[in-house]
């Protein structure tokens, strides 16, 4: 018979439970950058009156396949909130406060959203952010990973021999996140990061996991 309360378990459950909810949603963030470019490298000799030329692009056009990789993301930032509150409720607090942490993040707002949307369907409600959110244009490319907060990178190519040298590029999952009368709100990876931010100081500001 254990002399553990029942309460202290719950807690201690809450708790690995959200360490294990960030690391998914980490791993779920990382899904938007592939190191091996060469998968993705497409290179064209095309002939020219002076000898000829070479094209590199780099990505697809399968949107679907792009398309699912954000929305794993989306759903999993969106998801974290109701995690979040739950724990804080478990410790005492209210969930109230969580929500208005919420409230008070325009990037929180645009994931909820673009989760309910992709699981519901349009909707004429005003939704959290009042914008009806959606995603255009999303693609895959090289480009530049962020490190240490800044995003910078170099890649060398020979043409000759089509072997290449990267430093701290990959291929990017990119998309436009636009309102309802398709003006312009963000990129994705500023939606992205900014969301995490505010997921990570809310766990540190109400203290929800412990070591």
């Amino acid at each position: 018979h254990s002399c553990v309360p029942t309460n202290i378990k719950k807690f201690n459950m809450n708790i690995n439970d959200i360490k294990s909810r960030l690391e998914r949603v980490y791993l779920s963030v990382g899904q938007r950058f592939d190191d091996d470019i060469s998968k993705h490298a497409k290179i064209t000799h095309e002939p020219t009156g002076k000898g000829g030329r070479i094209i590199i692009t780099f990505g697809d056009e399968n949107k679907a396949e792009i398309l699912n990789i954000i929305f794993l993301i989306v759903s999993h930032l969106a998801k974290l909130g109701d995690h979040l509150k739950r724990v804080y409720v478990s410790k005492g607090g209210k969930s109230i406060e969580i929500e208005d942490e919420i409230k008070q993040s325009e990037y929180l707002k645009l994931i909820i959203d673009l989760d309910n949307s992709e699981k519901h369907g349009p909707t004429k409600r005003e939704g959290e952010s009042g914008k009806h959110p959606y995603i255009d244009n999303p693609s895959r490319g090289l480009g530049p990973k962020v490190q240490d907060g800044s995003r910078s990178g170099n890649f060398l190519f020979n043409p000759l021999t089509g072997d290449y040298k990267a430093d701290n590029v990959a291929i990017i999952v990119t998309a436009e996140i636009k309102d309802d009368k398709g003006n312009m709100i963000c990129y994705l990876d500023e939606l992205i990061e900014k969301a995490l931010e505010k997921w990570e100081e809310i766990v540190k500001k109400y203290d929800l996991i412990q070591a």
